[in-house]
């Protein structure tokens, strides 16, 4: 029962493989007597065919055609394409049937089409692809098998001498940047937010080869917001043949602290295959004023406030000491004068304003204190008429200077008299 059951495996596995060769050998030969054929080339966006240089990140098209004079009893199907550093992108899944004349014959034809993108510089090769085709053949049998493209070779490098593979940029014929603005609220304060939207498109590329913008200034340097970046949207879309591609930012500040804050610009590098020209997507900043509350108000001054709280707690105690100083220890004069003249007791402010000048000159009339008439009619309004607080302070002062400036004049003319002596003796006239 045993051996039995090892001869049924065996035997199918056998008759597997004899299929399978015969099968390939079938397509191989049909192939050769030219019933079936297979080609492929590369196309870039400018139209040309076997393009030997392209430049990094731009779109080329990797073109499988099968063809045969019969038709296709089943649907083609190609290998998986891995190029190292080159991304390769199916976007349909079917390929594109159509019919043509050639020589006076009707071929069936089945087109697929590969975008590849290469990703660094160098020489890259596309490998042989197998295409699994089925045809019928004039017997009505059909026959299946896989048949090989040829590989095909191209280079890759930076199109232009500003730009390097680090370089956040974008290789498309036709790119676009975009933005939107929102606010919790028309009027700002502290605790609203803001949203700031960014759209990239491009043509002929592949969401994932669309730069970051906003991730580039990831790092908040600025204390008026909260930073909140919501998850990036990408999407490739088809519309008539045209493939677009799209990269959505979104970023929420939440405002913290009231006054002027300033968004920056976002600026990324476009390289345009059509024109050859490298070009620059930008979107301006934008400036608002947010409102403060308390709460926001008080963080946002804590250092000043607490700089005039020091200062003021300074003072406090400064005066503090100062009162029970002067409570057990006579009063300054000053302090004294000041208390008369918020009094307005004329008697007492002239004793202050005559005990000043006693203290500081020596003299007992006001008026010796300076022979100016300007001085002499100031002395005399004191007898005679109310000294006013501001007149008050400027005696005070005016006695304080006029008497350090005749202080001073007699400093000098002490010092200078030993000198005159020692100039008498020099000169002395001889003794006759």
């Amino acid at each position: 029962m045993q051996n039995n059951l090892w001869r049924l495996i065996l035997t199918t596995f056998l008759a597997i493989t004899f299929s399978i060769n015969t099968f390939a050998n079938e397509i191989a030969q049909l192939q050769r007597s030219g019933g079936v054929q297979i080609k492929s080339w590369l196309n870039d966006n400018q139209g040309i065919t076997q393009p030997e240089q392209t430049s990094i990140n731009q779109q080329l098209t990797l073109y499988i055609e099968v063809s045969t004079p019969r038709w296709f009893t089943g649907g083609t199907r190609i290998g998986v394409i891995e190029i190292p550093h080159v991304i390769a992108k199916q976007r349909s899944q079917l390929a594109v049937n159509y019919a043509e004349k050639r020589k006076g014959a009707t071929w069936s034809v089945q087109l697929w089409e590969v975008n590849l993108y290469p990703q660094h510089s160098g020489e890259f090769v596309v490998p042989p692809l197998a295409v699994q085709v089925q045809v019928s053949i004039d017997s009505g049998v059909n026959v299946k098998g896989n048949l090989y493209t040829e590989p095909l070779r191209f280079t890759a490098s930076l199109p232009s001498g500003l730009l390097t593979e680090d370089t956040p940029w974008i290789n498309s014929p036709k790119a676009a940047i975009s933005q939107q603005w929102q606010q919790s609220n028309q009027e700002l304060k502290a605790g609203d937010t803001i949203t700031r939207t960014v759209i990239v498109q491009a043509t002929d590329t592949l969401s994932v080869l669309l730069p970051p913008i906003m991730s580039t200034d990831s790092v908040n340097t600025s204390t008026g917001y909260q930073l909140y970046s919501k998850p990036v949207r990408l999407s490739d879309t088809e519309n008539r043949g045209q493939y677009q591609a799209q990269r959505i930012e979104e970023e929420v500040y939440v405002l913290q602290t009231g006054g002027e804050l300033t968004f920056p610009d976002y600026a990324i590098s476009w390289w345009d295959p059509n024109k050859a020209e490298l070009r620059e997507l930008r979107v301006e900043g934008q400036s608002f004023k947010v409102s403060h509350t308390f709460s926001s108000w008080v963080r946002y001054y804590k250092g000043n406030l607490l700089i005039i709280l020091f200062v003021f707690s300074a003072v406090l105690g400064v005066y503090c000491a100062l009162k029970r100083y002067y409570e057990r220890q006579p009063k300054p004069a000053w302090w004294v004068f000041v208390q008369e003249l918020r009094q307005g007791n004329e008697q007492r402010i002239r004793t202050c304003l005559y005990a000043r000048l006693r203290t500081q000159s020596g003299d007992l009339q006001l008026s010796a204190l300076s022979s100016s008439d300007d001085w002499k009619m100031l002395a005399s309004q004191i007898q005679n008429e109310k000294t006013s607080f501001i007149k008050g302070c400027y005696l005070w002062r005016e006695i304080g200077r006029l008497a350090d400036k005749n202080n001073e004049q007699w400093i000098l003319r002490y010092l200078a008299l030993p000198q005159l002596v020692r100039l008498n003796q020099r000169y002395k006239p001889p003794k006759p």
